[in-house]
């Protein structure tokens, strides 16, 4: 639910998203699967739990600090902009 408010908020990491996806459809392509033969949480690109590093450092780094969210969400769209 977190990861789905900060989509809406803007931060959104999609350089990471992209990697993993172009990951997934190298791997598809060398086993010569496809895609719809095989199931669902084999073809996604990232599983429900998988958090990039850069966004487990964003949240120990806010978790406990006074840091407003507006000042927390820029720097976390900074960081995904960047890495």
């Amino acid at each position: 639910m977190f990861e789905e408010y900060l989509k809406q908020e803007g931060a959104e990491n999609k350089i990471e998203n992209n990697r993993r996806k172009k990951r997934l459809e190298e791997t598809l392509a060398k086993v010569k699967i496809k895609k719809d033969k095989l199931p669902f949480f084999l073809t996604t690109a990232r599983g429900p739990t998988q958090q990039s590093v850069e966004f487990i450092r964003w949240i120990r780094n806010n978790l406990f600090s006074s840091t407003s969210w507006v000042e927390a969400m820029g720097s976390l769209k900074q960081i995904y902009a960047v890495f």
